[in-house]
């Protein structure tokens, strides 16, 4: 397959050659080689931003609807679904959506249609192609402690796709730093006894545990690199009780691995200036 080409390419090619001696023996592990290169793992999106802004695709992907102005639901769960189907195309591992309750407060007056339309728009949203046996997995962020209603009828909505889909591509992450898991308890229980992807955080956190800390000049769209690490187990035991020797062989690990990831920040910066990834170059500060 084109994974494998890239993979190979990866190794032989584009990284040095100490590192993918590292990767090949098993000191290194990089995950998903076929796209280490090309894609970022985890994206941090405010899909507020994003939408408000509207979607400036820059020329790519003729054949996707452009949607001008979200003005009514209907545009709205369009726009959503197309949002989710577009950005997963771009990430690797996770897309973090934030700013989902603040986009739907205009649209909060039909409670009931409110939950039909998100439901909908998650259950289209649902048949994007992946690159691996695990599809990129959709995570939307609810910050407890405001907008009530809004955040109990996305939990709704996201609870009817749940009943609808055997293994959901789209998770909740539920930040209760400022206010009670209680208040959703019994939902949430049920979603998770149905299948539902939720996790309890406290801060903008993906749903495997990546943390984003935002500043003042963040961009709607923020990239995270991951997807490398070192075989420690086998360092513990090729150490054998020795301190010294445990921390100078991680040293010597930790150089290329760190090397190899700015090398691979470059090339994910040159493919998507190119095009590669026609919205993280158009809503990511760095790109530009």
């Amino acid at each position: 397959t084109g994974q494998v080409v890239f993979a190979e390419h990866l190794l032989t090619n584009t990284l040095p050659k100490d590192v993918a001696d590292s990767h090949l023996s098993g000191d290194l592990h990089i995950t998903n080689p076929g796209v280490w290169s090309l894609l970022p793992d985890t994206l941090f999106v405010n899909i507020k931003e994003l939408i408000e802004d509207g979607l400036d695709l820059g020329g790519k992907f003729l054949d996707v609807s452009r949607v001008q102005s979200v003005k009514t639901l209907d545009d709205l769960s369009a726009a959503l679904s197309m949002i989710i189907s577009l950005i997963s195309k771009e990430s690797s591992q996770e897309v973090v959506f934030d700013g989902l309750p603040s986009l739907l407060t205009k649209h909060s007056k039909n409670i009931s249609e409110l939950e039909t339309k998100l439901a909908d728009a998650f259950a289209a949203a649902s048949t994007v192609s992946k690159y691996n046996k695990d599809s990129t997995l959709i995570s939307f962020r609810l910050q407890l402690g405001s907008d009530a209603k809004i955040i109990n009828a996305i939990i709704a909505a996201y609870k009817n796709y749940t009943k609808i889909t055997p293994i959901p591509r789209i998770g909740l992450v539920i930040d209760h730093d400022k206010g009670k898991i209680s208040d959703v308890s019994a939902t949430l229980s049920e979603i998770i006894s149905l299948g539902g992807k939720v996790i309890f955080s406290k801060g903008n956190v993906s749903n495997k545990g990546v943390v984003h800390t935002t500043t003042k000049n963040s961009s709607s769209v923020s990239i995270h690199l991951q997807s490398i690490s070192i075989n420690l187990p086998r360092l513990a035991f090729e150490s054998n009780k020795d301190e010294t020797y445990f921390r100078a062989r991680l040293a010597l690990l930790m150089k290329p691995a760190l090397s190899s990831m700015a090398l691979r920040k470059k090339d994910i910066s040159d493919l998507t200036r190119r095009g590669l990834n026609p919205i993280l170059a158009k809503n990511t500060q760095y790109m530009q």
